[in-house]
């Protein structure tokens, strides 16, 4: 059942006093029930997102760490909405490590949140095709998507060029390689840069039926290390910079062989807070552990994958003050 205007606005208000968990899940709600009204009555959603985009950037400067986790480890919530947030989050965080100004990540926010609007839902559609096999029209529709959202939000009256034009670019490339103009890096604004980049690391940590998610730490390697030239290798250092090489929310094995949840950015890249969460055996502790990703045997030695990672409870790592008397795991 569709929720009614004036529930989104309840939501909107709940998700701004809730605990920091809940507030993503609350934001996924919000994004959902907008898109939805602009689908099926062609409701104008310029002032919900500037609404939304001030919000974020908000919330981001008082708990970092709990976003970045949470678009970690619940990468299967509604595929377009959660990749709308996961951009959102990255762009927003990166251009806070460039200290670009207010109006700017403002710009880049709005542009974030809608940077697929042309393709909602048909994006949900296309991810659930068997093996990503895509036919010319969706093909098409995909080349269009960065032209189309652009002429969305005009007709709705934004005059933002740089929220336009970050969204009409965002699939270009630096080498010229890129959609729907074929332009190269002089032609393409910051704002488009860091949004391609964002994008990339968000499709790619976010499982599709087809492929598993990837690891964190192999996505920045390419970056890095890619030959072809497609991204702004100085953004590209700012988003591993921010993030961290084991970001909040990702899963790793410690010399002692137990596996760890991170749980918040350390001092340096290399060495963030971590929560024991599975002994050397594979079982379950019953309370987390934190260990010093400093000292052995607790240095991180990779990035190691859990299935049970879906059953944490996130209040426990990120919510209020009775988070501790809750439990591990949602499951038995």
């Amino acid at each position: 059942m569709k929720m009614e205007w004036g529930q989104v606005r309840a939501a909107a208000q709940a998700g701004v006093h809730s605990d920091a968990p809940q507030y993503i899940e609350n934001l996924i709600t919000r994004l959902e029930l907008i898109y939805n009204r602009y689908v099926d009555d062609g409701y104008n959603i310029v002032d919900d997102v500037e609404s939304l985009a001030d919000e974020i950037i908000h919330k981001l400067k008082q708990a970092a760490d709990m976003f970045i986790a949470m678009v970690h480890l619940r990468t299967h919530f509604h595929h377009s909405i959660m990749r709308t947030v996961q951009n959102t989050i990255f762009s927003i965080l990166t251009a806070l490590r460039l200290q670009w100004g207010e109006e700017r990540i403002h710009s880049l926010a709005c542009a974030s949140l809608t940077q697929n609007l042309s393709l909602y839902p048909l994006q949900d559609t296309m991810m659930g095709l068997r093996g990503g096999e895509l036919s010319e029209a969706y093909r098409m529709q995909i080349r269009l998507h960065p032209k189309r959202s652009s002429k969305m939000l005009i007709s709705m009256g934004v005059t933002d060029r740089a929220w336009i034009h970050a969204i009409a670019y965002h699939h270009e490339r630096m080498d010229g390689s890129g959609y729907p103009h074929g332009h190269t890096a002089k032609d393409i604004p910051p704002e488009a840069r860091l949004m391609a980049i964002a994008d990339r690391y968000g499709s790619m940590i976010s499982p599709r039926n087809y492929r598993e998610a990837g690891s964190s730490k192999e996505i920045m390697r390419k970056f890095l290390v890619s030959k072809s030239k497609n991204y702004d290798m100085s953004i590209s250092k700012a988003l591993i910079a921010e993030l961290g090489v084991y970001p909040p929310g990702t899963t790793v094995m410690l010399e002692s062989g137990e596996i760890a949840l991170v749980t918040r950015r350390g001092g340096d890249h290399l060495h963030p807070v971590v929560m024991a969460i599975w002994s050397p055996q594979g079982e379950r502790y019953s309370q987390p552990l934190k260990r010093d990703s400093r000292q052995s045997p607790h240095i991180i030695i990779s990035m190691k994958k859990s299935e049970d990672v879906k059953w944490l409870n996130v209040d426990r790592f990120w919510g209020g003050e009775r988070a501790e008397q809750q439990p591990l795991f949602l499951s038995v």
